[in-house]
């Protein structure tokens, strides 16, 4: 049939013309055998087998959503962490907020605001 004629396997996701497998829509690779994904993927992720897998600091479907924003403060505010295939600001000791950029009070049993130096009223 087809594949005596072509020589190819192109599956069901192609068609063999002239000796190559012209993919349908939404497929790649030599067979027709793997999945597409779409253009965004490549600006922050690569495409593993119609995936979209998100370099550091990006998430979402098609890896265009920031997930570390302003990269967390940088050191020694935070670090960039992936947990369940999303990324987030892991904030260390003294930092906090989503880019760990708002100062935290560390003695909070004094009395006194700590991070601005004034007493605490009232």
């Amino acid at each position: 049939m087809e594949l005596a004629k072509c020589g190819l396997d192109c599956g069901s996701n192609g068609q063999c013309e002239e000796g190559r497998c012209r993919c349908d829509n939404g497929w790649t690779g030599a067979h027709c055998d793997q999945k597409t994904c779409d253009d965004r993927c490549h600006d922050h992720g690569q495409c593993n087998n119609g995936t979209c897998v998100c370099v550091q600091g990006w998430m979402g479907t098609h890896c265009t959503l920031e997930g570390c924003p302003d990269t967390c403060g940088g050191v020694p505010r935070g670090q960039c962490v992936q947990e369940d295939g999303q990324w987030s600001c892991r904030c260390n000791d003294g930092w906090g907020g989503k880019d760990c950029k708002t100062k935290q009070e560390t003695k909070c049993a004094d009395d006194k605001d700590n991070d601005s130096g004034t007493e605490i009223i009232y």
